[in-house]
């Protein structure tokens, strides 16, 4: 597969259907890419319940819209620590490996919580804390709760303390404890299963 201005590309899945692309010179039997013995095999695992033909449902809006985008991006970048995170191109990979460009996004020191998890536990919190409010509950008033092994935890700590509300976080009896004082970090009761 190649992009628009005739580069290979390295990988392509459809959701739903469809091929994954492999670089030039890989193959799906494993032989060396760039004179490396590839780890595994690549291979696509389709959905088989889902349908891309199917049309978009109301209840599907209510979990992934445009609106829904539009107030998480509002909020996120509303919050004082907020700031964008970097994009670091490897030309020198992309070359290697024989594709037009590769990229990543710098997760790492998002809200200093060194995870791309960072986003997801304190936004929920806010939509908590902000469903409270609506309803005359102060945030002071409100407690969440998750289950972690820990960046979705530290997350959800991190947003309780910078709104203000209680977080009461579950984790298994393996996760470490340096895992649970990263949580606990944040101003959160951490209680240990045995799960």
């Amino acid at each position: 597969h190649a992009d628009r201005h005739g580069r290979r590309v390295i990988a392509r899945a459809d959701v739903a259907h469809g091929p994954v692309a492999l670089p030039k010179g890989a193959s799906a039997q494993g032989r060396p890419l760039g004179g490396k013995q590839m780890a595994a095999t690549p291979k696509l695992v389709p959905n088989a319940g889902a349908d891309k033909r199917a049309p978009w449902t109301p209840k599907q809006d209510a979990i992934l819209s445009d609106r829904g985008l539009a107030d998480a991006w509002a909020e996120i970048r509303s919050w004082a620590s907020y700031r964008p995170t970097p994009l670091h191109r490897l030309p020198g990979l992309a070359a290697e490996i024989g594709v037009g460009e590769i990229a990543y996004k710098d997760e790492s020191g998002r809200f200093g919580l060194g995870s791309f998890k960072a986003l997801g536990g304190a936004y929920a919190t806010a939509r908590v804390v902000r469903a409270a409010g609506e309803a005359g509950r102060p945030p002071k008033d409100v407690t969440v709760c998750c289950a972690t092994d820990g960046n979705h935890g530290r997350s959800v700590a991190w947003g309780a303390r910078m709104l203000g509300c209680r977080a009461v976080i579950f984790i298994h009896a393996t996760v470490s404890e340096g895992r649970k004082r990263a949580i606990e970090a944040y101003g959160a009761e951490v209680r240990r299963t045995a799960g």
